[in-house]
């Protein structure tokens, strides 16, 4: 088993995705992975409850966990809780006061994705734009993952890196499937947080998915994450 931690930018984390495909080290039989602690660190200037940029850095992240779910054994993020008048390290994942308490929108995704775990992993093949990272390098503007619920349903997973809408096609094979649940979570803006003040500014929609000749055809929104209940 191979234990790490990391923190890093948000930038990064969508480049991160693929980070466990392909891996030599896990090739051999029973090879396996713990992230014992991850999360985005925020730097010196950035919000300090967390925002959108960051959640949706972590949920492409958290796709390219459920691909290889397979050998990622355990994914612990860190750190959870934080006095909402006193942060030694930016952003914790749930704020507490003494009149009441909200989360970082890493908190948000965190839940949405966990809701929307399913039973096993499908195969699934990913076509997408690339989008230039602030280092100059590129990745894919989309990250997806896939799985089969224990009722037959198949749940996808989109996730919008970039700050433009994006293009989507999601066709299931395999089956005849008419109708889909669509759950999206997002924000105004790349910097959009929960606060003190506004303690659910950011929050899912839900609503129903567009069919068209037999696959789900819509625009995902700006840095967004969209996961869709397709369902016989």
């Amino acid at each position: 088993m191979i234990r790490f931690s990391f923190w890093s930018a948000a930038a990064r984390l969508a480049l991160m995705a693929g980070l466990l495909e392909g891996s030599s080290a896990l090739a051999a039989p029973g090879g396996c992975v713990a992230l014992q602690t991850w999360a985005t660190a925020l730097v010196f200037g950035d919000k300090r409850w967390g925002d959108l940029r960051a959640a949706i850095g972590e949920a492409a992240f958290m796709c390219g966990l459920e691909r290889n779910a397979d050998i990622v054994k355990l994914a612990a993020y860190a750190p959870l809780f934080a006095n909402a008048k006193h942060t030694a390290w930016r952003p914790n994942l749930i704020y507490v006061a003494t009149d009441g308490n909200f989360v970082n929108p890493s908190c948000n995704v965190q839940k949405l994705v966990s809701e929307k775990r399913g039973k096993s992993v499908l195969d699934m093949k990913l076509e997408s734009v690339g989008m230039e990272m602030m280092d100059g390098r590129t990745c894919r503007a989309i990250a997806a993952s896939a799985v089969r619920d224990a009722d037959g349903a198949v749940i996808v997973k989109a996730v919008n890196c970039s700050e433009s809408p994006q293009e989507c096609v999601v066709s299931v094979k395999g089956g005849a499937f008419a109708r889909a649940a669509r759950t999206v979570f997002t924000g105004p803006g790349a910097s959009a947080s929960n606060d003190p003040l506004r303690r659910e500014a950011l929050r899912e929609v839900t609503g129903v998915a567009t069919f068209r000749d037999g696959a789900i055809r819509e625009t995902l929104p700006p840095l967004s994450l969209t996961v869709y209940r397709i369902a016989p």
